[in-house]
């Protein structure tokens, strides 16, 4: 299938904050971290104009997003961690516990990776207690 460069789509939250969401076209989530669960546990999403025939879109619970930042753990996936956790839509016992069920299929630096879910459990933790 062949999507446009510029897939994306802008809102505003409810805060009125400018929002945007854009297709990665050089993602692939056989390299990061991702429960066995996680597509079966996503949310189906109507779009319009796009015939559910041809293409499903489906949504990731905020979980498993969280989980699927922790192997690259960039800034920019640290601000996505806390963000989440901001919104009230992630803990860090329910991260901490999925990311570790995720490991069991990682194909990388298993340390690292520990590491990064320790840190990511600590962000959530520190954007909680101030919640």
């Amino acid at each position: 299938m062949l999507f446009a460069d510029d897939l994306s789509v802008a809102w505003r939250d409810a805060d009125g904050r400018a929002r945007a969401v854009y297709l990665d076209r050089n993602y692939n989530d056989t390299l990061g971290l991702m429960h066995e669960d996680a597509y079966d546990d996503a949310t189906p999403v109507e779009v319009a104009g796009v015939d559910p025939s041809i293409l499903q879109v489906y949504v990731l619970s905020p979980l498993d997003l969280a989980v699927s930042k922790i192997a690259r753990f960039s800034a920019q996936d640290r601000g996505d961690i806390e963000t989440l956790a901001r919104a009230g839509l992630i803990d860090a016992a329910a991260l901490h516990a999925r990311a570790t069920e995720a490991v069991g299929g990682y194909v990388g630096d298993l340390r690292a990776v520990a590491r990064s879910i320790e840190l990511a459990c600590k962000i959530v933790e520190q954007v909680s207690s101030v919640r």
